[in-house]
């Protein structure tokens, strides 16, 4: 039987993992408004990755399962990954502002719901009730902030942002 301080371990770190991905566009574009973006991407990930080496400290046997996983899975994801976070920094960099880079962070979140969305019928796997719910308020969510950028969340209002700055 789990400890009631047990149960709720996971829920908190939810809580947690999601009041610390809202910080990143902002902390993020801050650390580029002052490192550059390359050094800030690096810089960033370099501390991530030093504090997520920390439980291997605490169980050095788990880095033997990490070592086994095949290359192609390591260097495939890892690549992926290391552009991703290229991507998303020279992005806010080329920011024109911090309106601009709002809008790139808006692009940015919306791979989460777009994953969900597209891996079902790519995956053959039938969605859940709570999945259509989930993804119309992220959505709206987006449209919300992306609205209160421009007063009015418009398909010309985007298109004259990207024609005035389409680098990020």
């Amino acid at each position: 039987m789990q400890s009631s301080s047990s149960r709720y371990l996971p829920t908190v770190a939810g809580i947690l993992a999601v009041l610390f991905w809202s910080t990143t566009v902002a902390v993020a574009r801050d650390i580029v408004e002052r490192l550059g973006p390359l050094t800030a991407s690096a810089a960033l990930y370099l501390a991530g990755g030093a504090l997520s080496c920390l439980p291997l400290l605490i169980r050095p046997e788990r880095i033997g399962r990490i070592l086994r996983l095949p290359r192609a899975y390591l260097f495939g994801c890892g690549g992926l990954v290391v552009l991703y976070v290229l991507c998303f920094f020279l992005a806010l960099g080329l920011a024109a502002d911090r309106a601009q880079a709002v809008e790139v962070g808006l692009i940015n979140y919306l791979w989460p719901a777009l994953t969900l969305m597209l891996a079902m019928p790519i995956l053959g796997d039938r969605a859940r009730i709570g999945l259509v719910p989930g993804v119309l308020i992220a959505l709206a969510g987006i449209g919300l902030v992306a609205g209160a950028q421009n007063e009015v969340l418009s398909w010309p209002g985007f298109a004259a942002d990207l024609r005035a700055n389409a680098a990020p």
